[in-house]
């Protein structure tokens, strides 16, 4: 094989990297409000990181990341395919044009495998609002 030639397309690199980066800022947060956090160590986790408040509550948290809207939209849609809600208590959002944090409760994401944020202001046909959830981190320290 030429050294030159490519191994993939790089397309799942930049997708994993943009995934990747998204799990720090969103674990660099928790540090910042006093959580401990932990990682699962196998190749393909359900869960994305575990979080400890104060010795007592411990979530599995599982996040997924949005880099870019879609032009001229009011909405985002992150995309929860592969994330079983039966294997995690939260998956935060993470919109990062918006620096925007959901923390949603795996009840509340059920089986869904797009969810939608309306950022800055929803319009009156939206089924889900997904806005009390923006920014909820005390949900993590309830037991």
């Amino acid at each position: 094989m030429n050294a030159e030639t490519p191994i993939s397309t790089g397309q799942w690199e930049k997708s994993n990297r943009s995934g990747r980066a998204g799990e720090l800022v969103v674990a660099a947060r928790l540090v910042e409000l006093g959580f401990e956090l932990y990682w699962p160590v196998n190749d393909r986790p359900a869960i994305d990181l575990i979080s400890v408040w104060k010795d007592v509550v411990v979530n599995r948290i599982q996040v997924k990341t949005k880099n870019l809207p879609r032009e001229n939209q009011l909405s985002q849609e992150v995309r929860a395919v592969g994330a079983d809600p039966k294997k995690y208590d939260y998956l935060i959002a993470y919109l990062v044009t918006q620096t925007a944090f959901y923390i949603l409760p795996a009840t509340t994401v059920k089986s869904r495998k797009t969810l939608t944020f309306y950022p800055n202001g929803k319009t009156t046909k939206v089924e889900t609002d997904y806005e009390p959830y923006r920014d909820a981190w005390h949900q993590l320290r309830l037991e």
